[in-house]
């Protein structure tokens, strides 16, 4: 941390040169040396600093300069904490998002099934830190923006309520202009030097997509794992930083590398789609959408590299599995509850950082 102080104006610039932000905050004491009261809260964002960064990725995102003063001059805070932590519990993340482009997986009979992102898997998480003003970057492995997967749209996956679907797709319509229509390149993402610093929590939205080119280089040419996924697991993981995934995303963990010869998420709970889930999409009648079986399934995967899985058997309830930095859900019925949790996760991650 770069203190500044500017005797003439009574005025201490701090400016935190390691963060993930490079953030400044601008603080005037209520007295001489003094750091406590309350304070009053302004976010406004620097447009010019944020053009900068998004012109030239090897820079680090800066946010604006942020007054924290006895004087109001924004929204009123109402914490009541001293102006440090206030910076700090005010202070909003960075959300990467990376979504998979790939619209097909390999079939184990021969041939291939249709598929892509989960829609609720992707808005119902998302949608309360849209509300809450979080920037939000979106990543592909080649750049290309997510295919919907057309069996998301089912009003089974909605509680049978056309109006959370019809909202879905509101939210998604807000994603694409945020960027999704013409997400980053991972692999270029991760050239760039300190370009996921900035980031400080990682999405994983769900659907059979993922495990096509995130879990493997491509699923539909062989079982190479993805090395490019597995660096951008490793930074999270080595920060401590939240990595949420939902349903079949929680598979691509698998392809995290591994520390003195243990997987990197070696005994960790987690929870991701069922075998049951798996048989209903692929063999009960009334529910069958996949003529065909998949060659692998998430819950195998991750009991064969050490995770320790914990699922709702019974289909259609919420299950959210919370340990240190991982977060997971276990299908489309937890993806409401997983945007909430997801929320007050990078919250409590921000707080202490």
């Amino acid at each position: 941390m770069k203190i500044i102080v500017s005797p003439t104006l009574g005025l201490c610039f701090f400016e935190f040169i390691g963060t993930p932000f490079g953030d400044k905050l601008l603080f005037e004491p209520g007295k001489e040396g003094s750091t406590s009261g309350p304070c009053r809260w302004d976010s406004t964002r620097s447009v010019a600093a944020r053009r900068v960064s998004e012109a030239n990725h090897s820079l680090p995102l800066r946010q604006s300069i942020r007054r924290v003063t006895k004087k109001p001059v924004g929204n009123s805070c109402k914490c009541k904490k001293d102006s440090l932590q206030c910076f700090y519990m005010h202070r909003k993340g960075n959300i990467l998002v990376c979504v998979s482009s790939a619209d097909k997986v390999p079939l184990r009979e021969g041939g291939f099934h249709a598929t892509g992102v989960f829609l609720g898997e992707l808005t119902e998480p998302l949608s309360p830190l849209l509300q809450s003003g979080y920037t939000i970057d979106f990543v592909s492995p080649d750049g290309r923006p997510p295919t919907i997967d057309p069996n998301s749209h089912n009003l089974l996956y909605w509680g049978f309520k056309r109006s959370r679907l019809e909202e879905a797709k509101e939210v998604k319509k807000v994603l694409s202009k945020k960027g999704m229509k013409e997400p980053r390149v991972l692999s270029e993402l991760l050239d760039v030097d300190g370009g996921l610093r900035h980031y400080d929590l990682l999405f994983v939205p769900g659907g059979h997509a993922p495990m096509t080119d995130l879990l493997y280089e491509d699923w539909t040419k062989g079982e190479a794992l993805n090395e490019q996924t597995a660096h951008l697991l490793e930074h999270f993981h080595q920060k401590g930083k939240p990595t949420v995934l939902i349903c079949h995303a929680p598979s691509i963990l698998a392809a995290a590398g591994s520390k003195d010869g243990r997987w990197l998420y070696d005994g960790y709970a987690m929870t991701c789609v069922t075998m049951m889930g798996e048989w209903l999409i692929e063999d009960a009648p009334g529910f069958r959408v996949i003529h065909g079986h998949l060659p692998d399934y998430p819950e195998h995967i991750l009991r064969r590299k050490g995770a320790k899985l914990k699922q709702m058997p019974i289909p259609m309830i919420s299950n959210i599995v919370d340990d240190r930095e991982l977060l997971t859900g276990q299908d489309p019925y937890s993806a409401r509850k997983l945007g909430i949790v997801m929320k007050s996760k990078l919250n409590a991650y921000l707080t202490l950082q």
